[in-house]
């Protein structure tokens, strides 16, 4: 994101768009959420124009994808801003419960906008809708959003967002949706509002006929009942939560600063009972599949994948939570909740690491149902944790050892790759030439040769090597693969959905097959960890994802699994980052992105945990139709 001195400031933006109470408490228990990502995040950024705006003053977006504005804005970054905005952003003539009219109608009309577009099919339906939020004719909101990379056909949409109907004829697609949404927000609440001029305009302007219309204001309006029903769902004080929060970081700051002689349990021990107001807790640390406070007689321990334990199910679903006495059904349970006093306690993971047990009889500061606070402090919790234990980490391996290391290890398993491959051979000469298998033995030879290519290709550090480039069906690479991968795993079920009509893509076939196989093997591997009765493996393809003007296929590789935990998502694409044990290593989605990105492709991951049958990841891969080149033109 390349950073600059906007033309409108973020104090101006919440200035010009009063947004309600209700609003910022939502904004900032969404943004503390474990587990929230960034496209969640800006959803209900984009429910109000004054926080919409604050954000695209932070710097370059990408003009050719408004709509995605918040893909080169880290996590971090929005959540900070987020917390800014909650203190400095005033309502302006507002009372505590209310709604500005200058941010219902924004709200209004960006909605209506949206559902203009997709049922008239003249502009993409995401644009129309931040148009309509942003619409104005204050010069100096237009002048910031072009100075941020806004294309003038957005930025004329949103000057332009009261021209009347006669002069909308040759106008584009994006500017008559706004336009007419500016029209039909009274219609909303009030459908005898909606006059035979309005349905007239509809008709000429977007050729909407009249029924077409009344269903998409329905469709508006339960849409603004459900994000009326979210925002209200925050009810605490904010300024109070501002408060606590801020005395939070200052407790985190001094917990970073403590003695390493201090043990990290007694560290996460008083944190808790200085920020959360609790004069008793218990510290559970996992160790392998473990979670430990204490040791020998006088210590609890219990299994991570208990399905009994509520401290078991805290960690896996990391959700705090108040245990009430008769909640408490395994032993260590029991003996964790009569050693807090047995009036019940609160359970409180921070991330994969360990859970806090605070005795709710003996609570002092009465914050136990404060959301905002529980999660910053699971976050502050964790992250002390990565903290003392950075130091205990293995120490970088020397350059000079690793190259000796990787010649050793390409050396030894070129030597058995080789060995099969003979093996192979043997084997198909032994069959039929039409024989069912003999295809699937071709498959096999082909993936060991890749193999052998890529030892071959780490074996040389610091050389440079051009793939070999060819005009490929992706589909027929997938349907090769998930066969193999099929035989290896019958206990999964494997579903293909693929676009026949897919064109030919130009690219290193072995990168796409090295990125395909990490895939589906790390789903293979999720569903090992899950006790679903139709473990499944769904692969999808799409030959026409039309995406800033350059063409892509999809692909999609999706689990039923267990979902990625917390704080392996946030750093899902980085080396040494993996929430599997013993052999692996956390390098395959890192290798993953570097391959992608070498091609001009994008890739992106969705991920659900929950108690329930919803938990499952997603990965999405855009593949650019003629590769690197071509997608940067």
């Amino acid at each position: 994101m390349q950073p600059l001195v906007p033309a409108i400031s973020p104090d101006r933006a919440g200035n010009l768009f009063p947004a309600r109470l209700q609003s910022l408490r939502y904004l900032l228990h969404v943004s503390v959420l474990p587990g929230v990502d960034r496209a969640e995040l800006a959803s209900v950024i984009e429910t109000e124009p004054g926080f919409l705006l604050t954000f695209l003053a932070l710097g370059k977006q990408a003009s050719s994808a408004p709509d995605i504005w918040y893909e080169q804005i880290p996590l971090p970054l929005m959540r900070a801003v987020v917390l800014d905005i909650c203190q400095t952003m005033k309502p302006v003539s507002e009372p505590e419960d209310g709604t500005s009219p200058a941010t219902t109608t924004a709200l209004i009309r960006s909605l209506i906008a949206a559902e203009l577009a997709r049922s008239s099919a003249v502009t993409d339906p995401d644009v129309a809708r931040l148009a309509g939020l942003l619409a104005t004719e204050d010069r100096e909101v237009v002048n910031m959003l072009l100075s941020v990379g806004w294309s003038p056909g957005m930025t004329d949409a949103i000057s332009f967002y009261r021209a009347e109907p006669e002069e909308l004829q040759g106008a584009s697609g994006l500017i008559r949706c706004v336009a007419i949404a500016e029209k039909l927000v009274s219609a909303v609440n009030d459908p005898d509002r909606l006059d035979p001029f309005l349905r007239l305009c509809c008709a000429e302007i977007l050729q909407l006929d009249e029924e077409t219309v009344y269903e998409l204001l329905g469709r508006v309006t339960e849409q603004l009942r459900n994000i009326s029903a979210q925002v209200t769902e925050a009810s605490y004080s904010l300024a109070d939560t501002l408060g606590k929060l801020a005395r939070m970081h200052a407790y985190h700051k001094a917990l970073l600063q403590m003695s390493g002689d201090i043990p990290i349990d007694e560290c996460l021990r008083q944190f808790g009972q200085v920020a959360l107001g609790y004069s008793q807790s218990l510290c559970f640390l996992r160790e392998n599949n473990q979670l430990q406070c204490g040791a020998g007689d006088a210590g609890i321990a219990v299994a991570v994948n208990s399905e009994q334990s509520q401290l078991a199910r805290a960690l896996r679903f990391q959700r705090a939570d108040i245990i009430q006495p008769d909640q408490c059904r395994s032993l260590a349970d029991r003996q964790t909740n009569d050693r807090l006093g047995g009036g019940g306690m609160l359970l409180v993971p921070f991330g994969q690491q360990g859970v806090l047990a605070f005795g709710v009889a003996a609570a002092t500061g009465g914050h136990q149902t404060d959301p905002v606070l529980l999660n910053s402090f699971s976050e502050a919790a964790a992250d002390f944790l990565a903290y003392r234990t950075a130091d205990e980490q293995e120490p970088a391996i020397p350059v000079s050892l690793f190259r000796q290391r990787v010649s050793e290890v390409t050396h030894e398993v070129n030597n058995p790759l080789a060995i099969v491959q003979n093996y192979l051979k043997t084997l198909s000469m032994k069959l039929d030439e039409d024989a069912p298998v003999q295809s699937d033995i071709q498959t096999i030879g082909q993936e060991i040769m890749r193999v052998s290519t890529i030892v071959r290709k780490y074996g040389q550090i610091g050389a440079t090597e051009d793939m070999l480039v060819a005009t490929i069906n992706v589909n027929d690479i997938i349907r090769q693969l998930t066969s193999v991968m099929q035989g290896s795993r019958e206990d999964i079920s494997f579903t293909l959905d693929l676009d026949e009509t897919m064109p030919g893509v130009t690219l290193a076939p072995d990168s796409l097959k090295q990125i395909l196989v990490n895939l589906m093997k790390n789903s293979a591997e999720a569903l090992s960890q899950t006790e679903r009765a139709t473990p499944q493996i769904r692969v999808s393809t799409c030959g026409a994802v039309n995406l800033g003007g350059t063409r892509y296929v999809e692909v999609t590789i999706a689990d039923n699994g267990p979902g990625i935990p917390p704080e392996v998502e946030s750093r899902l694409f980085e080396a040494n980052n993996s929430s599997k044990s013993g052999q692996h290593a956390g390098l395959g989605l890192n290798i993953v992105k570097q391959l992608t990105d070498d091609m001009g492709g994008l890739i992106s991951c969705r991920t659900v945990r929950s108690p329930d049958d919803r938990s499952g990841t997603s990965f999405q891969l855009l593949v650019p139709l003629a590769g690197k080149d071509a997608a940067n033109q």
